[in-house]
């Protein structure tokens, strides 16, 4: 999510603001830029990825818009195994859901609110977002 956020607005498919901040690498990924990313993920051998990973995230965040601007009563959206994304800050969907659950490992949740607490004063966390810690069992 953090690589489509480096393309120039007009071009990109979503904006999310928060992503350069859940992984300590995000600084490389800023300095490289959208074309350096890009090069870097071809000589790796993983061309095509970030395209299919952008993708997903857009279709997935337009098939949560339609649900959320549908006008039928709707109560909650939960997201199992949300791990870094923030789908539930960066998207409009409340007031359509009354409540947005994210679901997954308490780690990963915990560093999550920590750093969305550390980098924006407003984004009041119990009132977007209600978090479920789990473990899983494999």
């Amino acid at each position: 999510r953090h690589y489509e956020s480096l393309h120039e607005p007009s071009k990109r498919l979503y904006h999310d603001p928060y992503a350069q901040h859940m992984y300590l690498g995000s600084f490389v990924q800023r300095w490289l830029g959208e074309g350096g990313t890009r090069w870097l993920y071809r000589v790796c051998g993983f061309e095509g990825i970030l395209d299919m990973l952008s993708i997903r995230t857009r279709w997935i965040d337009d098939e949560i818009m339609k649900v959320a601007n549908d006008g039928k009563e709707k109560q909650q959206l939960i997201i199992l195994g949300a791990g870094y994304d923030t789908r539930g800050f960066r998207l409009n969907v409340q007031p359509a859901f009354e409540c947005v659950w994210e679901v997954d490992q308490t780690e990963v949740q915990t560093k999550k609110i920590r750093n969305l607490r550390q980098i924006k004063d407003d984004v009041c966390i119990q009132e977007r977002i209600d978090s479920c810690f789990v473990r899983f069992i494999g």
